[in-house]
């Protein structure tokens, strides 16, 4: 953290020390001297506190990615868990009331009761939409493999698409009314 800080004391120092030289100096020449190396010191500090901030910035960033990758593994692998009650779900889905009666549907399945999730790769492509790559396994086999898939953070909290979980449904051969809304099945920007 300290290294983040040593743009900022340098410019400071090279500021301080340009002050005490142009209030020191006397004749005309030193002090238009002095100006310049002020003009020159306050452009470095300005540029040097800008790429601090880019690389906090950038920091924060990927920690920030980082964070989003994880919960979006998450909510897949928990929204595919036949252990988690039928009932949590609908908040771990995009519009997720609107799929109430499918997500019971699906999860009486003998297929749904006995098979996960694994995510194999996560792609932020905005703040509130990313790529998934997953697998469904069932049986202790992948029966759908690397299969692309979405996530969209709905209210600030990442959750399944709708699209997705349409997508999957629509396999089994069935369509639930709520495939055919927009609201349930949009990806945000």
């Amino acid at each position: 953290m300290d290294k983040h800080y040593a743009p900022f004391r340098l410019a400071a120092c090279a500021a301080v020390v340009v002050a005490a030289t142009s209030l020191t100096a006397c004749s005309s020449s030193a002090k238009s001297a002095a100006k310049s190396a002020a003009s020159s010191a306050v452009s470095a500090a300005k540029s040097a506190a800008s790429s601090a901030v880019s690389q906090a910035s950038s920091a924060a960033s990927g920690a920030s990615s980082a964070v989003d990758e994880a919960a979006i593994k998450l909510v897949y692998t928990k929204f595919f868990d036949p252990k988690t009650p039928l009932v949590v779900k609908p908040a771990m889905l995009q519009d997720g009331t609107a799929f109430v009666q499918a997500i019971k549907q699906q999860g009486s399945t003998a297929y749904a009761k006995g098979s996960s999730v694994s995510v194999s790769n996560v792609t932020l492509l905005s703040p509130n939409r990313a790529s998934v790559t997953f697998s469904i396994i069932f049986g202790g086999k992948p029966v759908v493999a690397n299969q692309g898939g979405w996530a969209v953070k709905e209210d600030g909290i990442w959750k399944v698409s709708g699209e997705t979980f349409c997508g999957l449904v629509s396999l089994s051969g069935t369509t639930p009314p709520a495939c055919m809304t927009a609201k349930a099945t949009t990806l945000p920007s």
